[in-house]
């Protein structure tokens, strides 16, 4: 819908709310099609073998590899056998990168993606939104790959990603960095003055922070990339979302277990240290939009700095509070801190 005809009783959200049911309902269709695929997909689509077991020197890993026994008759070095092992699972890899079930899954995550970052009516959202918590918590795995590997540190973990990444062949995208556009959207939904958009992004948020704890163990892998989501809705401009106060009663909720969910034992340890560090920053930028005005600057400067801190899971985010807070020390005349705080930017940015 491109929104060009705006007269009479037409209302163009109605009509973009009829294209965005139409498009969820192809993307239904496509998953009935596919769907024991795609559940293979979503379990890693890995089947264990018993040829490792019961085959005599050559078998099989979980990942249907040929894969040589060690024996003392065997002549071929073990870095061959390693160089060859490496080359078939990238063969694997290619393969599976090109395969129906793949090609959907990344095209359902951008379109999916595409309906998000457009205003959408609360209709279009409770369509969207079961759709999708089950890609969440059905492809959790894929999804939280590079958090997961972060946490274990694990020397069979897989190799990082290029940076930057491969994308998606259009209009797809690929599961982590969906992942990351996904929740920003999801945050800066939650933030909306209106109560029912508001509910659909905290189930979904819920669904998130549920697949974390179930794929990862637990909730804090997701601090960062959820920081940064805080950023880009409540601080990407400073503004009227802020100063009422937005996600503060959204991330309460979160913080509470759901009555009947398999993971309300526990829920508020697990996930109560992120919650409340979402929280904390949310606070921090309302503060802030309420006195940013003030001819204090001292008095604001220590509102950016506690802005800055509390942001400093996600580098992007820190960069930002700490430009913002060069900038306002610079217009106060505070050269020497201004350079300070640009100078700290600097390092974070060098890190990351």
């Amino acid at each position: 819908n491109t929104g060009h005809v705006n007269t009479g009783h037409v209302n163009t959200g109605h009509v973009n709310t009829a294209v965005t049911l139409a498009v969820l309902a192809l993307l239904q269709g496509g998953q009935a099609h596919l769907g024991w695929r795609l559940a293979a997909m979503g379990e890693g689509g890995k089947r264990r073998s018993t040829l490792s077991v019961v085959g005599g020197r050559n078998g099989r890993d979980e990942t249907g590899i040929s894969r040589r026994r060690s024996s003392s008759f065997w002549t071929t070095s073990r870095a061959t056998i390693v160089k060859e092992e490496a080359a078939a699972r990238a063969a694997a890899a290619a393969a599976a990168a090109v395969s129906p079930a793949r090609v959907f899954l990344e095209g359902s995550m951008g379109v999916l993606l595409a309906a998000m970052r457009r205003r959408q009516s609360v209709t279009a959202w409770r369509a969207l939104s079961p759709l999708l918590r089950r890609l969440l918590w059905d492809h959790r795995a894929s999804l939280l790959a590079p958090l997961i590997a972060q946490k274990t540190g694990s020397k069979d973990a897989p190799e990082p990603e290029p940076f930057p990444p491969t994308p998606a062949a259009p209009p797809g995208e690929k599961p982590y960095p969906f992942l990351e556009k996904a929740s920003t959207c999801l945050l800066r939904v939650a933030a909306s003055p209106l109560p029912e958009l508001r509910a659909e992004a905290v189930t979904c948020l819920r669904a998130l922070l549920e697949s974390a704890l179930n794929a990862a163990g637990a909730v804090t892998v997701l601090r960062p990339m959820l920081t940064y989501a805080l950023c880009a809705a409540l601080y990407a401009p400073l503004g009227a979302a802020a100063r009422r106060g937005a996600l503060a009663a959204e991330l309460s909720a979160l913080r509470r277990p759901v009555r009947g969910s398999s993971v309300s034992d526990g829920w508020e340890s697990a996930a109560g240290a992120t919650v409340q560090a979402l929280e904390s920053a949310s606070a921090r930028l309302r503060e802030l939009a309420y006195f940013q005005a003030n001819p204090d600057v001292e008095a604001v400067v220590e509102m950016e700095c506690a802005v800055a801190a509390a942001l400093s899971w996600a580098p992007a985010a820190h960069c930002k509070a700490l430009r913002s807070l060069s900038k306002r020390l610079e217009d106060g005349q505070h050269w020497v801190e201004a350079a300070e705080a640009a100078a700290t930017a600097a390092g974070v940015a060098m890190q990351a």
